[in-house]
């Protein structure tokens, strides 16, 4: 009888310890994980958008790449660049946001010349700026070097060169997109203009007449108004060098660089 009340006393322990664990266990908080997510959110519960912010190779679940957004609201920082194609050429503005006494040159122009026939201008990163424009021009001197010293390389082409090295960094780990949008203007086999915009996104669009940069959005609401298919240079720049002025608070005329390409390749300016 004592053994049998021994034992029955520890079946009757062992029972309300189990017990006493069971509900200890089914009692206690989540915990994060290392990545800060809790189990629920893990396996679809509760949605952070942070868990996105950081890589450029996942998408959301709203299908947005926060990185790539983060880039273009870079380049729309950047200063206003302006285009405008008419008969035979394309006039350009962009107005210049380093108004100190102090610096000498930018080292990275605003405006460009790639080639004979070919100008690049661009708002953001002025060091992402500076990168591509140097790839863009190798491209330019790659095309001469295959195909003869008096080759020129197709605006169409090198458009679709550098689109392809900005898609190129929006799927790749370990690197950035480049924080710049682009317009190039050139002139076409026919000797009229050519005007395309590139984004980050590696995204080509070919315009009449266009801008980039901070104010963009207003300047092109000016342009749809405005723009008539122009035969005169001296009327596209003013229109040009008149929004950039319109749509850059506290811009004077002394701010704003201009220049202009043109039928048998003239550039001037830059």
């Amino acid at each position: 009888m004592h053994y049998v009340a021994n034992a029955m006393l520890l079946i009757a322990c062992t029972a309300m310890t189990a017990g006493s664990i069971s509900r200890t266990t089914h009692a206690r908080p989540e915990t994060a994980g290392c990545m800060g997510m809790r189990a629920s959110q893990i396996r679809g519960g509760a949605r952070d958008d942070g868990r996105y912010s950081f890589s450029l190779t996942t998408y959301s679940p709203e299908g947005r790449l926060n990185q790539l957004e983060y880039a273009m609201n870079s380049a729309l920082g950047g200063a206003l660049s302006i285009a405008v194609i008419y008969a035979g050429g394309i006039a350009m503005a962009t107005v210049n946001q380093t108004k100190s006494p102090l610096v000498l040159d930018l080292l990275t122009r605003k405006i460009a010349r790639l080639s004979d026939g070919i100008a690049i201008m661009h708002s953001g990163l002025a060091a992402d700026a500076r990168i591509l424009t140097k790839k863009a021009e190798a491209c330019c001197l790659g095309y001469k070097g295959k195909f003869g010293e008096q080759a020129i390389i197709p605006v169409g082409n090198l458009v679709t060169e550098v689109a392809s090295i900005l898609q190129e960094y929006t799927q790749m780990g370990g690197v950035r997109p480049f924080g710049v949008a682009f317009l190039v203007a050139g002139i076409g086999d026919d000797g009229n203009g050519l005007l395309y915009r590139l984004d980050p996104s590696g995204s080509v669009t070919s315009w009449k007449a266009a801008a980039i940069g901070k104010g963009s959005a207003e300047a092109e609401v000016i342009l749809h108004e405005e723009f008539e298919d122009l035969v005169d240079r001296d009327h596209a720049l003013e229109l040009a060098l008149s929004i950039a002025l319109r749509c850059s608070s506290g811009t004077t005329e002394e701010d704003v660089e201009t220049a202009y390409i043109e039928r048998g390749h003239r550039f001037d300016g830059g």
